[in-house]
Order: C-alpha cells, then sequence, then structure tokens
C-alpha cells in the first residue's frame, strides 16, 4: 500500500547547530550559474524577494512564487568514479569514447566529444568562433546506444563519489530552494527509505526558514518520495493531504494539498514524479499516469499547481536507443488545459531543466514543470535556466562538485485571481475524459510530526498548521 504522508508541525525542534560556512556555500552554489528573471514583474517583487499579502492588488489578485525541484535522492545517486580534471582532459582528445586512464591506473568515465553540442561542426573550433552551444533533446552518446549494451555502469554519474554524498550536497540544495523565497515547494526524489531518510533533516531546516507540508514515499521497494512545503506566513492547509497512486503497477504516486492563501482564496497542489525511461513503453505509462492525475485533480474544481519532475517534454527527443520518441504525454495534458509556467511567459519551453552526466552520455531535456489548471492561475514570470554553455564547463555536467543535483529549480511567480475575475469558471477548459469516475480511496492513515522527533500514528487535520 501506498506510504501514508508524514506531516511537518510548525513549532517542531529546529535543526540543532547552523553550518559554520553556511553563507560560503549559499554564495558558492548560487554563484555556479547566471539566471535571470523574464517576463512582466508588474511592479510589484524585486529580484529573490518573495511574494507577500501586501502584494495582494486592489482587485484582489495575489501573487505566489513557486519551485520544482529534483534534489536527486542519495539512493539514486551512483558513482562511476568520475573525476572532472581527467575528464576534461579526455573530453579533449579526439573521437571520444570508452573510459580516459589516470596516473596510478584509475580509470575515470568521459564524457560525450564537444561536436555533440555543436551540431555540423567540429566542436571546440565552432566554440572558440563564438557558435553557441545547444544542449542536447534528449541523449547525447560517446560513440551510440551500442557502447552500453546492458552494462550497469550506464546508470553512473561521472561525478565523483563524495560529491554525491547527502551530508555534502544538503547544504547547497538547501541554499538553491531557498535563495530566491519561495511560497510554495514541490520536491521530488526525497530519500524516504527507513534505513536512508534524509526527511528529518531536509523538514528540520526549512521548518526552521518558515514552511510546514508533507511528504510521502513511493510503492514497494522504491527508496524515494516526494514532498510538498509551503510558507506558514501565507498558506493554511485546509485538511489531510491527499495521496493517488498513478497505476497499479507503477511505484508512482501524488501528493495533493487544498491550501487557503492569505485567509482568502483556496487553491489546491500537487507534486508528483512521473515514470523515468526515454522510450515508447516508459511514455505510454507516463501518459497513463498522466491521465490518472487529471481526473483525480478535476474531483476538486478548485485552481491547481502542479509542481512535478513530468519525465517528458513537448518536442520529440532522442530516446534511449537513438531512436526519436515521439512526444504523448504534454498533447494530452495541453489538450486537456495544462499551462506550462514557463512557456506562458517565455512563449517557448526550456531547452532544459535538466542535464545529466552520466557514463557514456548526457541526458538534457525540459523535464521539470509547474503546470497551471484553471484560469484563476496567471503566470507572470519565470527564472531563466543558464545557458548551454555554462553547464559545458563542467566535464561531469550536472551533478558535479559544485552543484548538487542533475536538475535546476523551476521557479515561476503566478497571481492568483479571485474567482470573479475568471467568471467563476476555474474548471472551465480542462475538463478530463473519465474524470467523473469516482476516485480511488486514500490509503492509509496520515502520520503527524510528533515534536519529540519520531512519527506518531494518528489522524492529521488541517487545522491549525498554518
Amino acid at each position: 500500500e501506498t506510504s501514508a504522508p508524514r506531516w511537518w508541525m510548525a513549532g517542531s525542534e529546529a535543526q540543532a547547530g547552523a553550518d559554520a560556512q553556511a553563507g560560503d556555500v549559499v554564495a558558492e552554489v548560487t554563484e555556479v550559474f547566471n539566471r535571470t528573471w523574464l517576463g512582466d514583474d508588474g511592479g510589484s517583487l524585486a529580484d529573490g524577494a518573495a511574494a507577500s499579502p501586501s502584494s495582494a492588488s486592489a482587485s484582489g489578485c495575489r501573487r505566489i512564487r513557486a519551485l520544482a525541484f529534483n534534489i536527486l535522492a542519495e539512493g539514486l545517486a551512483c558513482s562511476g568514479g568520475g573525476d572532472a580534471a581527467a575528464a576534461a582532459a579526455a573530453e579533449g582528445a579526439e573521437g571520444g569514447g570508452g573510459e580516459a586512464e589516470a596516473a596510478g591506473g584509475t580509470r575515470y568515465l568521459e564524457t560525450p566529444p564537444m561536436s555533440s553540442y555543436y551540431p555540423g561542426s567540429g566542436g571546440a573550433d565552432a566554440a572558440a568562433s563564438g557558435q553557441r552551444a545547444r544542449a542536447p533533446n534528449g541523449y547525447a552518446f560517446i560513440r551510440g546506444p551500442e557502447v552500453q549494451g546492458g552494462d550497469r555502469s550506464r546508470h553512473f554519474f561521472r561525478c565523483p563519489e563524495a560529491d554525491l554524498a547527502f551530508r555534502r550536497r544538503w547544504p547547497r540544495l538547501r541554499a538553491l530552494i531557498l535563495e530566491h523565497s519561495p511560497d510554495l515547494m514541490g520536491l521530488q526524489e526525497l530519500d524516504l527509505d527507513k534505513e536512508t531518510s534524509h526527511a528529518s533533516r531536509i523538514f528540520k531546516d526549512l521548518e526552521k526558514a518558515g514552511y510546514t507540508g508533507a511528504c510521502v514515499k513511493k510503492k514497494f521497494r522504491a527508496c524515494d518520495g516526494v514532498a510538498l512545503l509551503w510558507r506558514r506566513g501565507r498558506f493554511q492547509a485546509l485538511g489531510e493531504p491527499s495521496i493517488w497512486r498513478l497505476s497499479k503497477s507503477s511505484c508512482h504516486v501524488a501528493l495533493g494539498q487544498r491550501l487557503q492563501l492569505d485567509n482568502s482564496v483556496e487553491i489546491l497542489v500537487v507534486t508528483t514524479h512521473l515514470k523515468a525511461g526515454l522510450n515508447e513503453a516508459s511514455e505510454v505509462e507516463r501518459k497513463l499516469q498522466a491521465e490518472e492525475l487529471l481526473r483525480r485533480i478535476q474531483a476538486f474544481n478548485l485552481p491547481t499547481l502542479v509542481l512535478a519532475d513530468m519525465n517528458c517534454t513537448p518536442e520529440p527527443l532522442l530516446g534511449d536507443s537513438a531512436a526519436t520518441l515521439e512526444p504523448q504525454v504534454f498533447p494530452f495534458l495541453v489538450e486537456a488545459g495544462c499551462r506550462s509556467a514557463y512557456a506562458a511567459v517565455v512563449g517557448h519551453e526550456a531547452s532544459f531543466t535538466c542535464w545529466g552526466g552520466w557514463s557514456g552520455h548526457d541526458v538534457a531535456g525540459a523535464f521539470d514543470h509547474a503546470l497551471c489548471l484553471g484560469r484563476r492561475l496567471v503566470p507572470r514570470r519565470v527564472l531563466a535556466m543558464p545557458e548551454a554553455e555554462d553547464v559545458l564547463s563542467f566535464p561531469d555536467r550536472l551533478p558535479n562538485s559544485r552543484y548538487p543535483s542533475d536538475h535546476l529549480p523551476v521557479i515561476a511567480d503566478i497571481d492568483v485571481l479571485p474567482p470573479e475575475a475568471a467568471d467563476g469558471a476555474e474548471a472551465e477548459g480542462w475538463a478530463v475524459a473519465g474524470a467523473n469516475r469516482r476516485p480511488r480511496g486514500q490509503r492509509g492513515a496520515p502520520k503527524r510530526r510528533s515534536g519529540g522527533g519520531g512519527y506518531e500514528s494518528g489522524k492529521a487535520s488541517g487545522r491549525g498548521r498554518g
């Protein structure tokens, strides 16, 4: 059965002690990539400032800042023993492919040749001539998919193992999460396995920063799960969080929560992490999961914000067998009325939100999204992604010794309109086939976080949680 959601309650004991070098860590990780705001700020928010009740307009419109971020579970972060310096030397070798060997006989995983990112060019010469690099849409292989075969090493990151440890990555992840003071967070790939759970550390640190929320583990033997967090000063939980199984055969779940914004309007916020895999079978499964997700959302008849790693893109991409993978999920979502905040502001999706540096290949694409459902959610600004050249400056790509995940946070400023501003038609335009089917019941009783540090069984009410 699906694990019950774990509540984090305001007023819980804060993490004892702060990192001695917290300021240095924040400066280091937030300066890795230059990201600028795109869109119309309406004069209401400065860079990095959090929205607040005072940002409400005379018409009752209220602005919120939302973040979707896959933080890379430690249980899924395997290293192939790569070293940035050795990889950089290997990257310059003619043709690329295979592994590089450093002094002492240690083998380091090689990166794809630079020509992969300068189509129709000689790679390094193109970079010197000022030609702009492009992120791969899907896979970028060293020599082709046949190099990997069934080798488990294809699931290794090139990033050195020491840099993948959670204790090293969390201060950097925390800095990225809090850098722009979001009001809402949807996090994916939290380690929630009993033996390796980092939920307590994550929620204690974020509670100290003014947030509360809930998390839930995926089904079966999965080691990770998803979390929703919201700023206590702006949102109050209405009722218990909802858990939805997205298919009978997979481990994937979604976590939803009704929230009241600024003691005024009600919205639904959802986070999920759809099935991975850049092949047709995985895309078919993701579409089934997306259909179930929207059926569940439709039952609430509320303006809905989905903060998710969808593991798919709106455009065709190069799949894991070097065949073109045609999108099925995004055409369905668009037809159902979903609007990507990034595309709504910029006019097109980001070229990538994820750029993993794996053994023998890179994988990049716009996999992470803030999706708005209903006419009362209006995207206004988004944080741009880095330039491709910025990521290419790291032979390990993402993650690397300075950047803690293979994903970048998607951050958007969204206006929440009062009901009268949208003619009272929250759900109009995103009704889904089969949505009137009664959802299956929530499995498992929620658990609340006890002040003493353990998980306490019991029914969690949204009253008074902030």
